[in-house]
């Protein structure tokens, strides 16, 4: 995946923040090209950070306890959100 450009420090600082501290976080998702169905707005509990595919990824747990992997060039915002009831 040479297509990847890498985020600035401090976004990906708050992100691992986020996970070390257990934040929900409503992120807001650019439209993959090969999953034009991924982009929206997300409530989701960070749960690693990762490198693959020649691009940094971030782990999250939707709402509905379901796992996704997300190109961390595509993530728009990354706010914090009240944990889901």
């Amino acid at each position: 995946m040479n297509d990847y450009h890498p985020i600035a420090c401090a976004r990906h600082e708050a992100l691992e923040l986020a996970i070390l501290r257990r934040r929900w976080l409503r992120l807001v998702v650019a439209a993959d090209p090969a999953a034009p169905a991924s982009a929206g707005a997300l409530l989701a509990l960070p749960l690693d950070i990762g490198v693959a595919d020649g691009a940094e990824w971030l782990l999250v747990r939707d709402a509905g306890g379901v796992e996704r992997r997300l190109r961390l060039d595509q993530l728009l915002d990354a706010a914090p959100a009240e944990a889901p009831e």
